[in-house]
């Protein structure tokens, strides 16, 4: 009794401390705090790459707009070509693009030097006009070899039709080309781009090799804070044990621990990491682990075969090797196909928080974000189910998954806490 009697007064001064976040502390640019899902992991993989970026308040804003200055940024920074710009900063391609312009360089190596994008007919650039949804697909394709003789008729129109036939612009709403690009249709247009395929070059077979960057496909990410060759914890862990240094200062948040997808390699370092389709993916409390079944604590049955891929703490194995661990009240993260079937199955990743903190008030999640290290995006699960803000009652305890980027509440750990003790809560 006594021990259980310190724990919790433990967890509780722990949890205390951390509802409290610093005043004046501005959060991270790289956290996201309004995207969540697909779109959270979409945009950190362009982040990695340098393409787009959130803003000083955390915030990604899907909705605003961009320039065409912002875009050729973009554009560059997609193609790895940031170490050729010195040849472009001193030029002037466009009358009201002068050299001291912040993204003069960029302007110039996208119109002249990558042939992607052109002025207007007075010749004019017009950099901080926005660039229409129309005017992004034609420079893509451009980037991508596509030349005005291979596509033809009439401008947006069918050069929106054609990049829909490569797929250029799947999950975008090509109906209005001549509206301004939202940054979420952006960063839809550049995770596309980036799978695609190049069009006349023999010499390579897609848009990540014609960049210089190599891949290794089928990848697993453990953790996104592992011990790199450079003494930095921002290295990339694999389920088969590879670490990767990132390449110059950038580290992930995390939001992409957990995924299967492809490595993109500069030489022997990490560029960025793209999931492959991210498809369904959901966090279960299990009740019964059986050789072709997971059951739930909700009595939902996923179907899982002796051979499905199971990662934990860093290591691969099976499932039927892993059934021997999973108990009834094991928390797992099963990822499913277009079937149903459960393709893999993610167990923490050796890097499960080992804070807590506890609910004091209804509806609220107060001191998550402190939890979680700043990183947003989050999937909350309470009792194994999903669950939001709603949901939150007093004295549940959240603890945080960064491998799978998740808080889980349970309401089962504590019935209260103590206001005051004495002689202290420490003691």
């Amino acid at each position: 009794m006594k021990k259980r009697v310190l724990s919790l007064l433990l967890l509780a001064a722990m949890a205390a401390s951390l509802l409290v976040l610093p005043a004046q502390a501005a959060p991270p640019a790289n956290r996201f705090y309004d995207l969540g899902g697909d779109a959270y992991a979409q945009v950190e993989s362009l982040r990695l790459m340098g393409v787009m970026d959130g803003f000083s308040d955390g915030n990604f804003r899907p909705n605003g707009q961009l320039t065409r200055a912002q875009f050729c940024k973009m554009v560059v920074c997609a193609l790895n070509a940031e170490d050729e710009l010195g040849l472009y900063r001193t030029v002037t391609v466009y009358p009201d693009v002068k050299p001291s312009h912040w993204a003069a360089a960029y302007i110039n190596m996208a119109s002249k030097g990558k042939k992607a994008i052109s002025g207007f007919s007075d010749g004019k650039f017009y950099p901080d006009r926005t660039v229409t949804l129309g005017q992004a697909a034609t420079i893509l394709l451009r980037v991508l070899g596509y030349k005005d003789e291979n596509i033809g008729g009439v401008w947006p129109d069918s050069y929106l039709s054609f990049a829909a036939s490569i797929g250029l612009t799947d999950g975008v709403d090509t109906t209005k080309g001549n509206s301004p690009l939202s940054r979420r249709d952006a960063a839809i247009l550049f995770n596309n781009l980036l799978r695609a395929d190049v069009q006349g070059d023999k010499t390579v077979s897609n848009f990540l090799t014609a960049a210089g960057l190599t891949t290794k496909t089928d990848m697993v990410l453990v953790s996104s804070n592992a011990r790199g060759p450079d003494g930095k914890e921002t290295a990339m862990l694999f389920s088969d044990g590879s670490i990767y240094q990132m390449a110059g200062d950038k580290a992930s948040n995390g939001s992409l621990n957990g995924l299967k997808g492809t490595l993109v390699l500069e030489g022997q370092k990490v560029r960025t990491f793209l999931p492959d389709a991210l498809g369904i993916s959901r966090t279960v409390t299990v009740a019964k682990a059986e050789a072709n079944v997971i059951t739930d604590r909700s009595g939902a049955k996923y179907n899982v075969t002796s051979g499905t891929k199971v990662y934990r703490n860093g290591a691969e194995t099976t499932w039927s090797e892993a059934r021997s661990w999973v108990n009834p009240g094991t928390s797992l993260t099963l990822y499913l196909g277009t079937a149903g079937n459960v393709e893999f199955i993610f167990v923490g990743g050796g890097d499960s928080s080992t804070e807590a903190v506890i609910v004091y008030e209804k509806n609220s999640v107060k001191g998550f974000d402190a939890l979680t290290g700043g990183v947003g995006g989050y999937t909350i699960y309470k009792n194994g189910c999903r669950a939001n803000a709603k949901d939150m009652r007093p004295y549940d305890v959240a603890t945080y998954a960064s491998s799978t980027n998740t808080i889980r509440v349970c309401d089962t750990r504590l019935t209260g806490y103590y206001e005051s003790c004495t002689p202290s809560p420490t003691e």
